[in-house]
């Protein structure tokens, strides 16, 4: 044995359902019908499973950052304000004493996402008229 992958049950259920397609024990078709995927998308997964083994089954996006993530030294200077003055603090509390007391681009960028998403949402809101009551 050459070295150990791990994968999530839904990548080893793909594994062996697009093994079998690979191996022509089942059609393509049945293939994408059981993983809820178009024949397309099927044939995408046996091509990687040819070039790349297993592996080639498993999430790309393990182990990344995610999109919203802050940076790590401006967690670990919030951490550390946290420890030294708002300890005693609930995280609703604790993030608004934050960003007064340290306004930076990150901190107003990231509530800046959050407050376009909410305008957004309010406006789409907005444009939604309510039905008229059907009149008999």
């Amino acid at each position: 044995m050459e070295g150990c992958i791990t994968m999530t049950m839904n990548e080893l259920d793909r594994f062996e359902i697009i093994n079998k397609s690979f191996e022509k024990r089942i059609k393509v078709a049945e293939a994408a019908e059981i993983l809820g995927l178009s024949i397309r998308q099927t044939h995408r997964w046996s091509k990687r499973l040819k070039l790349e083994g297993p592996e080639g089954l498993i999430s790309k996006k393990r182990g990344a950052l995610g999109n919203h993530s802050l940076p790590k030294q401006l967690k670990q200077e919030a951490l550390k304000l946290i420890e030294a003055k708002y300890h005693d603090f609930g995280p609703t509390l604790a993030h608004e004493y934050l960003t007064k007391a340290r306004r930076t681009n990150d901190i107003r960028q990231h509530n800046s996402r959050f407050d376009d998403r909410k305008r957004f949402l309010d406006s789409q809101e907005k444009e939604t008229t309510p039905e008229t009551p059907y009149e008999s």
